[in-house]
């Protein structure tokens, strides 16, 4: 399911990148930003990259959830934040970055990902903390973020046992 959050992750943060969404300002998922960091970090550029986005859409997100008793897309537990960083390690980045070549063929890639959702903007919680890592919330999430991107509205799906 990691694997999955992963790249839901790069999907989600590649298209919040500016030349495609702009939510965020930040360009490091992009073919040329992958070629920039692989100047400074040759064997983990797609990961350096990834949580570049990730920090950059992590404060856009808390702006709107907030950092208390919530979990979302750029923020998890600490453990498992852990465990997505070390399996990332593992994992080669041209399985994660298929699809992500331009916007297009990234909302196909996020498309196929998702579940049908009501259409929404700012925050919205879609369940309990332990159910970001299940099937069902991560296909919730990328609906959630298919329908933003589709409609052109920003939303920020969270989990919270309050």
């Amino acid at each position: 399911m990691k694997q999955k959050l992963i790249r839901l992750r790069t999907l989600v943060g590649f298209l919040g990148e500016e030349g495609q969404f702009s939510w965020w300002d930040t360009s490091f998922l992009s073919e040329t930003g992958q070629r920039f960091l692989e100047r400074t970090f040759p064997r983990s550029a797609f990961a350096s990259g990834l949580h570049s986005v990730t920090v950059a859409a992590r404060q856009l997100h808390d702006a709107s959830v907030g950092k208390g008793d919530v979990a979302h897309l750029f923020r998890l537990a600490p453990t498992q934040e852990r465990e997505v960083s070390e399996l990332l390690r593992d994992t080669e980045p041209d399985q994660i970055l298929d699809g992500v070549q331009d916007s297009e063929t990234a909302l196909e890639s996020l498309n196929e990902m998702s579940r049908v959702v009501s259409s929404t903007a700012g925050a919205v919680r879609v369940g309990r903390r332990d159910d970001l890592l299940t099937s069902d919330g991560i296909g919730q999430v990328a609906g959630y973020y298919h329908e933003a991107f589709t409609s052109d509205q920003q939303v920020f799906p969270y989990f919270s046992d309050a």
